[in-house]
């Protein structure tokens, strides 16, 4: 049995973090049975970050999203036609750029932008007691605030990050034209990755320019119907 260590749902997502949903999403579409073990506190995790995966049979733990998918590949092989090089390096660039660039970009807008911190504090500490709730959360903010700055993208004012984060928007929807999955002809890990950066940017009461550049493009918002419809089969 696979048990998927996570942050809980939040909104409408199947969990609070981009990361989370990407695994999730990928146990879906494979059809691998799975049990969510929900915690709210990543310091429990074995490399302090969520997700991560145990499989209990085996008594084999594996973090790290993308390690979590090779796992899921090794164990639950694809059967669909195979994807060459050229096409599997144009997928692994996107999924680089979403995951270690635009996802910052979506981190800013909850953490940094004040009406939406509003939002998103009250959500993220729920668990907490009100009276450490103002502080955890302010302590946690700057660790964000920190590990923006190292990426890198924190030394950046708002507009630059928001434009930069937009860039990626438009170029994927440039990219993906009148295709309805990231690469090939059906649907592969790749596209989960894609679906839940662009879910988790327009499924909350999150207001940003990040959101709206993703509703302009009819071609992501069908992109993420279809794999919303996937996932309910």
């Amino acid at each position: 049995m696979l048990e998927l260590y996570q942050f809980p749902p939040i909104w409408s997502l199947s969990s609070g973090s981009t990361f989370c949903t990407k695994v999730e999403a990928y146990l879906r579409i494979k059809g691998i049975p799975y049990t969510n073990v929900y915690q709210m506190d990543p310091r429990k995790a074995p490399r302090k970050q969520m997700p991560y995966l145990i499989d209990t049979g085996k008594h084999h733990t594996i973090s790290d999203s993308e390690c979590i998918f090779d796992y899921l590949d090794e164990i639950s092989p694809d059967t669909g036609s195979p994807l060459d090089s050229k096409e599997k390096g144009e997928a692994l660039a996107w999924v680089r750029c979403f995951d270690h660039h635009y996802h910052w970009c979506l981190t800013y807008t909850r953490w940094m932008m004040p009406e939406n911190w509003e939002i998103t504090k009250p959500i993220y500490f729920a668990t907490i007691p009100k009276i450490l709730r103002n502080t955890i959360a302010n302590s946690v903010k700057k660790g964000v605030i920190k590990t923006l700055y190292e990426h890198g993208l924190g030394r950046h004012d708002e507009k630059s990050i928001l434009a930069r984060g937009v860039q990626d928007i438009n170029a994927l929807a440039a990219y993906l034209g009148n295709r309805s999955t990231l690469i090939g002809n059906r649907v592969t890990r790749y596209d989960m990755s894609i679906y839940a950066m662009l879910v988790h940017t327009i499924r909350p009461p999150i207001e940003s320019p990040l959101k709206d550049a993703v509703l302009s493009h009819d071609n992501l918002c069908q992109y993420v119907q279809l794999m919303d419809d996937l996932l309910r089969e």
